[in-house]
């Protein structure tokens, strides 16, 4: 809930109220107590009709505090965070303040005041406080001053380690609020002698407790910044005393909270003692009375002491309070004790108890053991919304254990998994990968819980996606339990069925995606993922297979695969298929070679895979091997298929593609874009128009095709003199604007962006360079002209991305442009020389 939909709320009744009263809010003082009362119910009031949550009433008390009349708030006028909440509502006076958190037990909202907001005004709340404090009501008392205390010290460790020079104001606070006089509270308390013996029960417990909480605010003073309170005013903090001590301000006040402890002690008799005893309070869902919860504050306290032993010599009063609480603590029962405790009717009985943790009795249940019972079973089933990934777990294991020791018959063993099912199901996927993946860790390569229906369910599932928009949740529910009984089976049966069903591989493959992070995993003896090795098993059944549409169904396997990272296309390519490619070539085995090749140049590597250095040398050494055999037909078949390939696999088949006759015009037709004039030579520059446009189309074809790298043999790269490249580029432009004109190109802008990218990539790297010569300062205007015809067609789906690229290159040719002759000549000159060498 929103600060506008809050103030919207109050801001109505409370001027409605301040307008019946006839006095301003901001004049309220003691004498208006009735009035205070009003103010509270209509607040209480709002709360409960809205039903607000605690982000509601915190932002609630955040509006009363910032519209209350305190003197440093006008420096909250600027605060970007809170400006805009300044005279939302009518101005409360301090005194309002305080009898509106006190009466409303909204103390826990102001300790957050306390810890988080600026020092300046949280040392003007404080002092404001302290002296309306004994016209608090005894029935909030002790939760407010323990609020109070309890952050106020967290406050003083932190500042003792960032600011020590703002202490010292907050030690005084603390030590005078350390002084409620709660005997006066008590002494005034219009009830029998008997509940003000019990009063002094409640203030026993929260000194003890005030002396735990201060020990670890000892231990760990860091305050987790909270944004809901974040800030932006400034204060000069050099205008409050500045103190120079070396001692531990936090030891002082723990001290004073410790001596306080002490003398209260010394008030409490017997009769008052026994007293507690005759008041129950229920904590933690367990019930209790006020002498056992004191008693266990006691214990906490002592155990505090101890685990920090030097603080005895550096805090006076702890050695006393110590051996004081040592007569009287008794340690905690826990409700995690009480069900260690019960037996299965005794953990029964609780678990219907509303007053109990009923999670953690349903959890104490199945620690006992459940499979024993069919009723116990049910009691489990019905209560599987209490089950979390943790408890999933254990009803897993036990269910193992239970089934390993002992033969069970069919019906048993179903009840046993539509429990286990049920209790999956009530769980979040994100919950249900996690079980999965324990499960698996713990019991991989085993599957004790499958059933002998297991096939048929599988099957069951399979049948069930037609469609993307099946129950989804459900069938992801029901994948992780048939893995759960046997993952391995499971990745074998989907990849199968992938292959037999096409039209259901993606949707098959989506559910494998889904629990393939927590049940993917490693199986001897190559170690090698589930998905992985299957998959590769089916490429060797698949490569003896003389059908064109079997193997064109794996690929299409691989390629969904490959893109939903069930496994990895460079892992799949560099690591099993290049490695079996290998063997093939070398012992040539066309159509085993046919077969990899396609693997090789299909959709899945291009897009995925980047042929690395490894790669190339194992496909050059592979197509050696073949050089050096007999040049028979299987030599042949492989050089048509070599022609074949794409750009990206043919400029490494030069080996093959020269074989054979001994000439190059095989290879110079499959790699001409990387010979010098792309293919043409000098003569480039004298084309006639029909063989140029043949040169054009031939060009944009393979474009797409080209890593930047490859971008960089266009036309022979570095090795072709400037005129050369200078018609390279009028090719490209040309075979740009080409591209532009094509349906399937504009359908695919992101790879078109990606050909703009590697352009200007070649632009740079091979065309500047070269123009630093007389020539190339001549030919600025025209390369810049081309630039400015291709940037004005650029889609506009791409103008933002790519036309400042194309700017940022014309500037280059410009700054080429007004390169001094001095320099023109010196380049020219070595330019000359390299290309004599």
């Amino acid at each position: 809930m929103e600060f506008d939909n809050v103030c919207t709320m109050i801001q109505g009744n409370l001027r409605s109220l301040q307008k019946s009263f006839g006095i301003k809010f901001c004049d309220v003082d003691r004498d208006h107590d009735e009035e205070v009362g009003k103010i509270a119910k209509t607040l209480e009031s709002i709360v409960k009709e809205r039903s607000m949550d605690q982000n509601g009433i915190r932002r609630m008390h955040m509006l009363l505090l910032l519209n209350t009349k305190w003197e440093h708030m006008a420096y909250f006028e600027e605060d970007k965070h809170y400006c805009h909440l300044l005279n939302s509502i009518p101005v409360l006076s301090r005194y309002l303040y305080f009898k509106l958190v006190s009466t409303l037990e909204w103390h826990v909202y102001l300790g957050e005041v306390i810890l988080h907001f600026p020092e300046f005004l949280v040392r003007e709340i404080l002092t404001s406080l302290e002296a309306d404090l004994k016209y608090i009501d005894s029935k909030c008392a002790v939760p407010f001053v323990y609020s109070l205390l309890s952050n106020l010290f967290h406050k003083i460790m932190y500042l003792q380690e960032h600011c020590k020079h703002r202490v010292t104001e907050f030690v005084k606070i603390f030590k005078s609020i350390s002084k409620f006089n709660f005997e006066g509270i008590i002494a005034e308390m219009d009830c029998s002698q008997e509940k003000k013996h019990q009063y002094w029960g409640y203030v026993y417990r929260m000194l003890l407790d005030l002396v735990r909480v201060c020990i670890e605010r000892i231990q760990n003073w860091e305050i987790k910044n909270d944004d809901f309170y974040a800030y932006s005013c400034e204060y000069n903090y050099e205008v409050w005393p500045q103190a120079n001590y070396e001692s531990c301000r936090g030891k002082l006040c723990l001290g004073t909270v410790a001596n306080n402890c002490i003398a209260v002690s010394e008030i409490v008799s017997v009769h008052v003692y026994m007293s507690w005893m005759e008041v129950d309070i229920i904590e933690d869902f367990v019930e209790k009375t006020l002498q056992t919860c004191v008693r266990e504050s006691a214990y906490k306290t002592r155990q505090a002491i101890a685990s920090v032993p030097e603080l005895h010599n550096s805090v006076a009063g702890l050695t006393v309070l110590e051996k004081r609480i040592a007569e009287i603590e008794l340690k905690p029962v826990t409700e995690e004790d009480e069900i260690a405790k019960s037996d299965a009717d005794t953990i029964l009985m609780n678990l219907f108890n509303p007053k109990k943790t009923q999670a953690k009795w349903l959890r104490g249940l199945i620690n006992i053991g459940i499979f024993e019972s069919a009723p116990h079973m049910k009691v489990v089933s019905e209560n599987a919304c209490l089950i979390d990934a943790d408890t999933m777990t254990v009803l897993l294991n036990s269910a193992v254990k239970y089934v390993s020791n002992i033969t069970i018959e069919v019906g048993e063993h179903n009840n046993i998994i539509n429990t286990l099912k049920t209790c999956l199901k009530a769980l979040s996927p994100e919950d249900q990968l996690t079980v999965l993946s324990k499960f698996t860790k713990a019991n991989c390569m085993m599957s004790p819980l499958e059933s002998p229906s297991f096939a048929d369910r599988v099957t069951v599932l399979f049948n069930k996606i037609v469609k993307d928009d099946e129950n989804t949740d459900e069938l992801h529910t029901e994948m992780v339990w048939l893995a759960i009984e046997n993952c391995e089976a499971l990745f074998k049966r989907a990849i199968n069925e992938c292959l037999a069903s096409r039209h259901k591989a993606a949707l098959i493959l989506s559910l494998i995606q889904f629990i393939a992070p927590s049940a993917d995993y490693a199986i001897p003896p190559n170690n090698l993922s589930l998905s992985l090795s299957h998959i590769l098993t089916l490429m060797n059944t698949v490569k003896d297979s003389s059908s064109p549409k079997l193997k064109d169904d794996f690929l299409h396997i691989v390629q969904i695969a490959c893109e939903m990272k069930i496994c990895s296309a460079e892992n799949l390519l560099y690591d099993h298929v290049i490695h079996m490619m290998t063997p093939a070539v070398s012992e040539l085995k066309a159509n085993d070679v046919n077969y990899f090749l396609d693997i090789i140049t299909s959709p899945y590597a291009s897009p995925l895979v980047s042929i690395s250095t490894k790669c190339v040398q194992l496909l050059e050494w592979a197509m050696a091997e073949v050089e050096s055999k007999d040049q028979g037909n299987d030599i042949k078949w492989l050089k048509s298929l070599a022609e074949k390939a794409p750009p990206l696999t043919t400029q490494y088949l030069g080996a093959l593609l020269r074989s054979g006759d001994g000439k190059n015009e095989t290879e110079d037709r499959a790699l001409f874009w990387s010979r010098r004039g792309l293919g043409h030579g000098k003569q480039l520059v004298d084309l006639k128009p029909h063989e140029r446009t043949e040169l054009v189309t031939s060009t944009l074809k393979i474009l797409p095709s080209l890593t930047m790298k490859e971008w960089e043999r266009i036309g022979g790269g570095t090795q072709a003199d400037f005129e050369q490249t200078k018609y390279i580029f009028f090719v490209l432009v040309d075979s740009l604007l080409v591209l532009l004109q094509v349906p399937a190109m504009m359908q695919n802008l992101a790879c078109f962006g990606y050909i703009i990218t590697n352009f200007i990539h070649y632009v740079k790297t091979i065309l500047l360079p070269k123009m630093k010569t007389k020539k190339g300062k001549a030919s600025v205007p025209i390369f810049r002209e081309k630039i400015l015809i291709l940037s004005s067609v650029i889609p506009s789906e791409l103008e933002e991305s790519k036309r400042p690229q194309l700017v940022h290159l014309d500037q280059c040719f410009l700054d080429v442009g007004k390169t001094t002759p001095a320099e023109v000549d010196n380049n020219t000159e070595k330019l000359e020389i390299i290309q004599e060498t």
